[in-house]
């Protein structure tokens, strides 16, 4: 019966991981393509407003290799509800990503 429970308790840890990597790469997912439409919107009011300043979707002056932000994109809500799950997925994303001791 104890072996019972354990497992039953570790196939729930399991599933509430696996739900809070999924929530936190649709989080993720999300933030990216806003922020992609945001840089679009942006090149395309450049190009419209300043056709010959740009060629190749690369604003002259611009660097090839500095990194896009986007203003239009703020952090999450801060109204987000917190589910017990959160740290769970959290932790277990930790000890994935830490090095060998």
């Amino acid at each position: 019966m104890l072996r019972l429970a354990s497992l039953l308790w570790r196939l729930r840890r399991a599933t509430a991981i696996e739900s809070g990597l999924f929530k936190s790469q649709a989080g993720q997912l999300l933030q990216f393509r806003q922020s992609r439409q945001a840089h679009q919107k942006r090149q395309k009011l450049i190009e419209s407003m300043y056709p010959k300043a740009v060629t190749d979707n690369t604003v002259i002056g611009q660097s090839e290799t500095e990194p896009t932000r986007s203003p239009d994109v703020g952090p999450p809500s801060k109204l987000r509800t917190i589910e017990p799950s959160d740290d769970l997925t959290k932790s277990f994303v930790r000890l994935c990503i830490s090095p060998p001791a």
